[in-house]
């Protein structure tokens, strides 16, 4: 039997198919001069420009050695709350989220150690607050838009992988 590459998903299909009302989907790809992020919705897809590979792995790297290192922040603010807002801010640009909506999150590189879920939502003016993004989104991940599609597959909820589908990771 010859093995068939699977066939990326397009954005209409994404947004037509895939994504459940409320839904947001964030896929990043970082690049050595330029990283980007897409964002889809059921009606609207757009971009957002972010540094290069470089300066986001430099911004990661400490963020994720003082959550591994907090048990030692015994105080009313911890020390990663800082470096949390930061990186949210890097990683989430403003008009790029909408309060409620479930995140589908694609990571690349080093963003696949990234606990989405522990960084500060940028300030929004009506509340004057910082949130953790789990205060106020359900965060989920995916490989790419074309895996979600395989696990929404009608075959994926009964736990049945399509005849003749071998795969390999590297962890």
């Amino acid at each position: 039997a010859a093995f068939a590459y699977p066939v990326p998903a397009a954005a209409p299909e994404i947004q037509r198919s895939l994504l459940r009302p409320g839904e947001r989907l964030l896929e990043y790809m970082l690049g050595e001069e330029v990283s980007f992020l897409w964002v889809v919705t059921r009606n609207r897809l757009f971009w957002r420009q972010l540094p290069s590979r470089a300066i986001i792995e430099a911004e990661v790297r400490p963020y994720l050695d003082r959550l591994r290192s907090r048990a030692a922040d015994l105080g009313d603010k911890p020390s990663y709350l800082p470096l949390a807002r930061r990186l949210g801010r890097l990683l989430l640009p403003g008009g790029v989220l909408d309060r409620g909506d479930r995140l589908i999150i694609v990571p690349d590189g080093i963003l696949h150690y990234v606990p989405f879920e522990t960084l500060i939502h940028p300030v929004r003016a009506e509340s004057r607050q910082d949130r953790f993004l789990l205060e106020e989104h359900e965060v989920a991940f995916a490989q790419s838009a074309s895996a979600l599609r395989l696990l929404r597959s009608p075959g994926a909820v009964a736990g049945v992988a399509p005849r003749g589908f071998l795969g390999f990771g590297d962890p």
